[in-house]
């Protein structure tokens, strides 16, 4: 008997459609916004206080098969409730979750988390590729991209915090994003530790998330950044290049304050004997065994492609 394709919904996305938290906008007739002006959301439905997706399969993205039938709730740009209905071909209507002010029906459709890319650039008409906010930022949409974490656009950390409160707001269509300015970008190369300190705060002040590190920052400014970050309560993420590696690498910064290993030019294996132990941060497993799976081609080899939308080789 043949199979009849299913649709996958990215369900981060429906959130877009549903409820927002209000948010600035930037200061009208900037320079970067002059250049590459981001319209406002002309398509889509919402926001809703209360939205229902009835009878769905859900995919959780733990592993785990896919699950249902459910209905699921949305509220205040949140999933509230995810209720159990019955079995396929048995729907009871007692357990169906109550009305909400905007419906969709999916019966037979699929909804999995919307992704999350970890390293993203997003550039305007003013940079060399010429590509247009507005067209990356509905590409990552389009799909499924709900969550980006932008690593340094090479604009002003104001000009993305502006692009991150109307998309907070849905009056854009663009994911959430968390903003990591480049460490050197920030002010220009910084040579001590106090201006180190104080370039990190201004960051946070100007809206920054985490912090980036690339590059050869001397030994005493990269960790005093590192540290502020920390005390700060900033992320951060490093391109560990090798202009450090006589004095960083990914286990002796992790052990300070960096969060996640963003590209590594040397494996921790490379650098320590194996009786070394590890330190037990949450990102050191993902570290070694990135490393444990390079034992056969080098920490160079990458893994397989898989498709963004569909988790497919």
């Amino acid at each position: 008997m043949a199979v009849r394709p299913r649709p996958i919904l990215a369900l981060a996305a429906l959130l877009l459609s549903g409820s927002a938290l209000a948010a600035p906008t930037a200061p009208a007739g900037s320079a970067a916004q002059a250049a590459d002006p981001i319209p406002a959301r002309n398509q889509g439905v919402g926001p809703f206080q209360r939205t229902v997706l009835r009878h769905v399969y859900m995919i959780d993205g733990t592993g785990a098969p896919a699950q249902g039938p459910f209905d699921i709730v949305l509220s205040n740009d949140r999933i509230a409730e995810i209720k159990s209905i019955g079995a396929p071909g048995a729907i009871n209507p007692a357990l169906r979750a109550a009305p909400g002010d905007h419906e969709i029906d999916l019966a037979g459709a699929y909804v999995i988390p919307g992704f999350v890319d970890a390293h993203v650039h997003l550039h305007s008409l003013s940079d060399a590729q010429k590509v247009p906010s507005d067209y990356i930022l509905k590409l990552w949409m389009a799909h499924g991209i709900t969550s980006v974490r932008d690593l340094g656009s090479g604009h002003p950390i104001e000009w993305l915090a502006d692009i991150k409160a109307r998309s907070a707001r849905n009056e854009i269509v663009a994911p959430r994003i968390d903003i990591y300015p480049m460490f050197h970008q920030i002010r220009g190369p910084v040579n001590d530790a106090a201006t180190a300190r104080a370039v990190i705060q201004e960051a946070k002040k100007r809206g920054a998330d985490g912090i980036k590190f690339i590059g050869g920052a001397p030994e005493d400014v990269l960790y005093a950044a590192l540290d502020e970050t920390k005390k700060l309560g900033l992320h951060s993420t490093m391109h560990h290049a090798q202009q450090l590696v006589a004095y960083a690498n990914v286990l002796g910064t992790s052990a300070r304050a960096w969060k996640a290993w963003n590209i590594g030019m040397a494996c921790p294996k490379r650098c320590l004997p194996t009786s070394v132990s590890r330190p037990s941060p949450p990102t050191s497993s993902t570290m070694t065994s990135r490393c444990a799976s390079a034992r056969q081609g080098g920490c160079g080899r990458r893994r397989p492609n898989r498709d963004r939308t569909s988790g497919t080789r």
